[in-house]
Order: C-alpha cells, then structure tokens, then sequence
C-alpha cells in the first residue's frame, strides 16, 4: 500500500518548500549549529515514523544550512569547534537519506500521477468532424466508384505541395499502450493524423483548465544540421534531439544524458517518464524497417552493427521500452519528419522549409536533378574555406587559451595542496611537542611523589624505632622498681605486669594492622590514579586521530567540490561557444539556402568531416585531461594514504614505548613493595623474638631470685 503524499503535488512543489538557508555570518554560528542539529534529530524521527517528506524537507535544510555555515569566515578560522556541534558524519548521512528518499518521493509522485491520468481515447475525432484537408482516408472511395491509382509519396528534401499525399495507414491510437516484453516484437506506431489529435487532444484539455494534463516527448534521431534546419513544434509537445552517433549497441540512458549540448534537453531526458507519449522519429522513420530490425533472426546483428537509421531507431526503442519505470507509451512516428510536414507545415519550425538531406540518403547522383552552377562557384567555394580556416584557427587558439589557464589552475591548486600540507605538518609537530611536554611533566610529577612517600615512610620508620626504645626503657624501669617493691606485692605486681604486657602487645598489633590497611589503600588509589591517566591519554590519541582524519575528509571533499565546479564552469563555456557559433551558422545558411542547394550539399559535407574531426579531438583531449586529472588525485590519494600510516606507525610505536616503560616502572615498584613489605615483616619478627627472649630473662631471673629468697 503506498504511502500518501499530502505536503506536496509534487517534487518541484516540495523542493520550493525546502527553501533558502537564511545564516547571519557575522552573528552567533553556534546557534546556527545547535538549529541544524535539532532539524537532524527531527528529520530522523520523521524518518523512522514513515512521514518521507518531511523528513526530506527537514534534511534538505539541515544541509542548505550546514552549506551556509561552513562558507563563513568564523568557521573557517575555527572548524574544529563548530564540528564538534555538526560532524561530517551528521552530513554524510544527511546526503545519503535525502538522496534515498528522493528517489522513493519520485517513484510515489509517478505513481499519483499515472493513476490521475485518463487514458488516451481509441479514436480522437477531429474538431469539426472532418478529417484533415492533408490527406485522403484510406477507407473513402471515389464518387464514380473507381479504384483511385496510387501515388508515390514525394522525396524528403522536396516538399509537396497542394494534396497530392498518399493514402495513410492509420494505426489506432490504442495501439500507443502496447508495451513490450523482452523480445519488444510488437511495435507501437502512430501516423502523422493520430500524433496531430492526440496533440489537439492535450491542447484543448490544457485550454479546458486541466492543467495537469501531461504533453509529448519528441525525440528526434536525425542529424543535428537537420534539426536545426526545422523540426516540429507545437504547443502541446517538447522536441528535443539524439544525436545519432551517441546510439549503438550497449548505449545507456545515462550515455545519452552526457550526451546533450542543452541543460534544457538534459533536464527533459531526465523527466521523460512525466510525458505520457514519447514518440521516436527521424526524418523519414519507417516501422516496417525498424519491426524487421526487433526480428530474433536480426536481434543478434544489432550488437555488431547499428550504422543505419533503422537499427538506431530500433535499438532507442528497445532500450526506452525494456526501461524499469515504463509510465509512458512509447511510439514510433511512421513516416517521420517528412510525412509531418507533408500534412502539417504550419506546425514545424520553418513551415515548408526542407531539411538538408543525408548524404547517405542519396542512392545515385545520375536521380539527382542538379540545378545549374553559377559562375562564381569557385569563388563561394574558395570563401567557404577561408572560413572553415579561419573557425579552425579560432577554435585552436582558444583551445590553447584553455590549455593554458587549465595549466595556470592546476599550478595553483599544486602549491595550495603544499601549503596546506606544511601548515598541516607544522601543526602536527607542535601537537606532539606539545604531548613530549605533557608526559615530562607527568614524569616529574611523579618523581616527587615517589620521593615524598619515601621520605614519610622513613620518618614512620623513625617513629616507630624511638616508640619502641622509649617503651622498652619503660619496661626496665618498672622492673627496677618492682625489684624493690615489698615481696609481698610480688604476686600482685607480676600479675599487673603481665596483664600490660598483653595490652601492650595488643595495641601494638592494632597499630600494625592500621598502617598495613593504610598502606595498602594508599598503594591501591595509587594504581586506580595511573589507570585513570592512561586512559586519559589514550582517549586524547584517539580524538586527536579522529580529528585528522576529519579534516582529512573534508579537505578532500572540498577539493572535490572545487574540481567539480571548474568542471561545470568549461562545460558551460562549452556550450555557450557552440550556441553562438550554432546561432551565426544557422544565420549564414538562413541567407543563401534558397540560391545555393548545390553548394550547401558539399560545404555540408565539409563541415560534417571536420566537425567530425573536430569532435574526436576534443574528446581525446577530454579523456586525457581526465586521465591526468585521475592519475593526480591517485597520487594524492596515496600520498596521503601513506603519510597516515606512517604517522599510525609512530603512534603505535610511542604508545608501545609508553606501555613498556610503565610496565617496567610497575614492576620496579612492585618489587621494591615486596622488599619493603618482607623487611618490615622481618623487623617485627625480630622485635618480637627480642622481646620473647627478655621476657624468659626476666623470668628466669625471677625464679633464680625466688630460689635465693627460700634458701
């Protein structure tokens, strides 16, 4: 079930509603930002809800106006703070959507559209009822009630005149929607009376107030002097021309698209499936011919030859047909552009003017019924090549003028490219200088840490030696005194001195275990410190690396942008330089064609060879400054490709550097952990022992007195 498409009719009406980007440059771009980045969350709600054109509405916008802000002069001078608000990524991504629902919105327009459009009627009566005064019908016979005799039709370059036409096969127009399979066997082709009502047809439903009635496609296969000599035109129909050289075995729509001089034409190629008929023709177009070409027994030959009008003709049937969008009935004009203008005149371009005729048109020069020469005829001719030189020569100078600016472009992008490439390693090497800094001071840091938690262990150390002599010097003198104490108090006393002595001992192993969990819980925020600096360090060469590699991107991306741009500007200049040279050709022929027939058949022939000429230098010229321009964006490319895995390397290198200087630092400090740790648990070992053997003195001593005492 498609979805509905309430905001707008269509896409034009829904690209009018994207709107210009209105960025104040000289104010706030953050806010500017935080803006573009609101519409980016908004149009990925819209997005996933499955409301497709407001979100293509909403990314437009955002990227109109990421567009605006990075044109800014405070962007330029600062990036990396406006990035941090909208990434590249948010812009790839936005480019990525909107070019995905553009195509959906595109395919769901077509459809609304062809399901609005009546379908064209079988047999489109005349507006008076009669049929054409051009023609005789087919099916009318003559009042006496003989058999009329058949005429030839006339000569393409000689135009008829009165109504001495033959009679026509009319095809019905419900033969228009007949579309074709893989093998396109069945063709569909229409007269020049039915493309003449179902033109009326569009013109008086447009007149009715049914604008969106759609009009016809033209496409007009001849020779390109032909068509700008006349072709047809009317109100209700769009005429545009292939050149036919463009059409071969294996030709794409988008070889044709490249194809065209005028953006007009290109932007109509473009939006064919919009027309509701598009009808092939060249200047004396036959079905029959191109029905025998869509044969399986002359299918195969196509691939290998395609130099005639009728394999053209069938091969730009065949592709615009097997096409997966086929919205629009694709028909063949049956007699071309000289039956039209047989019957119609008023409706070409230049009435009864011929076109100029093929060369490979003419079978044998003896048919031809040549008009005398004049007698400056080597005169003209002579003119003609002073001419044909003279453009030669202008055309080379101004393609060496192209050269040369070309060239003069190209040496300063090169030394821009340099530029930025030393200002980008000046900026790396005051961000690693800047980091040598950072670790230094780091280092020295931790030095007078470690020197000052010696230093308070060594005066613990102290502390705990003077509190331990001081209490051993309080022990002995209580001994003294108990020594002269009355011996009646001896029971009383050792027992009194044995209960301290268990208090004693008791607090002195509570203060032991304090300082052991104190040291252990200093060790332990100790460590968690270190974790935590490394992972910030980490975490900084990470952003650092994605950084580069961002403004990496968008360097290339805006090379990007400023080749394609130069690329579209040549092309412009291009095509305004054969508009001109078209307009003042087309002047000169305007005033000699009636007297010079002869002479423009050979000047013709002339033309069309260098033009030929002309066109294959041009296109070598094209396909070697691609080439270059190729080769020197590879060579960017790598270079650029090799100089960040060589700072990767070094990266890595470092950071492995680090990692094994810490792990020997840590295993350094673990070491001597355990030393101190097994010293100290050595010195109380000792301290007790000590202690141990003065306390079984004392008491042998005491026992030695008690002894003395009873003897």
């Amino acid at each position: 079930m498609p979805h509905s498409t309430s905001l707008a009719p269509s896409m034009s009406k829904l690209n009018e509603m994207v709107g210009e980007p209105k960025v104040d440059r000289n104010g706030d771009l953050q806010l500017f930002c935080k803006s573009a980045s609101k519409l980016h969350a908004k149009a990925g709600d819209c997005s996933k809800r499955g409301e497709d054109e407001y979100a293509y509405v909403y990314f437009m916008r955002f990227i109109g106006i990421v567009q605006e802000i990075r044109k800014c002069r405070k962007y330029k001078a600062n990036p990396a703070v406006f990035d941090a608000l909208v990434s590249n990524k948010m812009l790839i991504s936005s480019l990525d959507e909107a070019e995905r629902l553009s195509g959906i919105l595109k395919a769901r327009y077509e459809e609304q559209e062809k399901a609005s459009q009546p379908s064209l009627p079988t047999q489109p009566p005349a507006s008076d009822g009669k049929a054409p005064p051009s023609f005789k019908p087919k099916d009318k016979e003559p009042e006496n009630g003989s058999t009329p005799s058949p005429k030839k039709p006339s000569s393409p370059s000689r135009p008829a005149t009165g109504f001495d036409v033959p009679p026509l096969t009319i095809i019905p127009a419900s033969k228009l929607a007949t579309k074709t399979s893989s093998s396109v066997a069945a063709l569909a082709s229409v007269g020049s009376c039915d493309m003449f009502r179902l033109l009326k047809g569009n013109v008086s439903s447009s007149s009715s107030g049914d604008l969106s009635s759609p009009k016809v496609l033209i496409v007009d296969i001849g020779s390109a002097d032909e068509f700008r000599n006349n072709h047809i035109q009317h109100d209700s129909a769009v005429c545009i021309h292939v050149e036919p050289g463009v059409i071969h075995a294996g030709v794409t729509t988008g070889n044709i698209l490249v194809s065209f001089s005028s953006e007009q034409w290109a932007t109509t190629w473009s939006d064919r499936h919009s027309f509701s008929d598009i009808l092939l023709m060249d200047t004396s177009s036959s079905v029959e011919a191109v029905r025998s070409m869509n044969k399986p027994s002359t299918l195969s030959s196509l691939a290998a030859s395609a130099s005639g009008p009728a394999q053209k003709m069938a091969i730009l049937y065949n592709l615009l047909a097997k096409e997966s969008a086929r919205d629009c009935k694709i028909s063949i004009l049956d007699g071309g552009f000289a039956e039209w203008q047989l019957h119609y005149p008023t409706c070409c371009a230049l009435g009864n003017q011929p076109r100029v005729p093929k060369v490979s048109e003419v079978q044998s020069f003896s048919l031809v019924d040549f008009p005398e020469f004049p007698e400056d005829i080597q005169r003209a001719k002579e003119e003609a090549e002073r001419r044909a030189l003279a453009k030669k020569q202008e055309e080379e100078r101004v393609q060496r003028e192209a050269d040369l600016r070309h060239q003069q472009e190209q040496a300063r992008l090169l030394e821009l490219q340099q530029q930025q490439e030393l200002q980008r390693q000046r900026e790396e090497w005051e961000r690693h200088q800047e980091h040598l800094r950072q670790q230094e001071y780091l280092r020295q840091q931790e030095l007078q840490r470690q020197e000052e938690e010696q230093r308070v262990q060594r005066e613990n150390e102290a502390r705990q030696q003077q509190e331990q002599a001081q209490l051993l010097e309080f022990h002995r003198q209580q001994e003294w005194e108990q020594q002269q104490a009355f011996q009646r108090q001896e029971e009383e006393r050792l027992r009194v001195e044995a209960e301290m002595h268990q208090q004693q001992e008791q607090a002195r192993l509570l203060e032991l275990q304090r300082q052991q969990q104190e040291w252990e819980q200093q060790q332990e925020f100790q460590r968690q410190q270190e974790l935590q600096r490394q992972d910030e360090e980490r975490r900084l060469q990470e952003n650092q690396f994605q950084q580069q590699q961002e403004q990496a991107r968008l360097q290339e991306f805006k090379r990007r942008q400023e080749w394609e741009q130069q690329q579209e500007y040549q092309r412009q200049q291009e095509i305004q330089r054969r508009e001109e040279e078209e307009d003042r050709l087309r002047r000169e022929a305007a005033a000699h064609r009636q007297q010079e027939e002869t002479r423009q058949l050979e000047s013709q022939r002339q033309q069309e060879f260098l033009q030929q000429q002309e066109r294959q230098h041009q296109e070598e010229d094209r396909l070697r400054r691609e080439a270059e321009v190729r080769r020197q964006q590879e060579e960017a490319r790598q270079l650029e490709l090799q100089r960040q895995q060589e700072f990767l390397q070094q990266q890595e290198r470092q950071r492995q550097e680090e990692e094994d200087r810490l792990r020997r630092e840590a295993e350094m400090r673990r070491q001597q952990e355990e030393e101190d740790r097994l010293r100290r648990e050595a010195d109380v070992r000792r301290q007790q022992e000590e202690a141990r053997q003065l306390e079984l003195q004392r008491q042998h001593e005491y026992q030695q007195q008690q002894e003395r005492q009873r003897q």
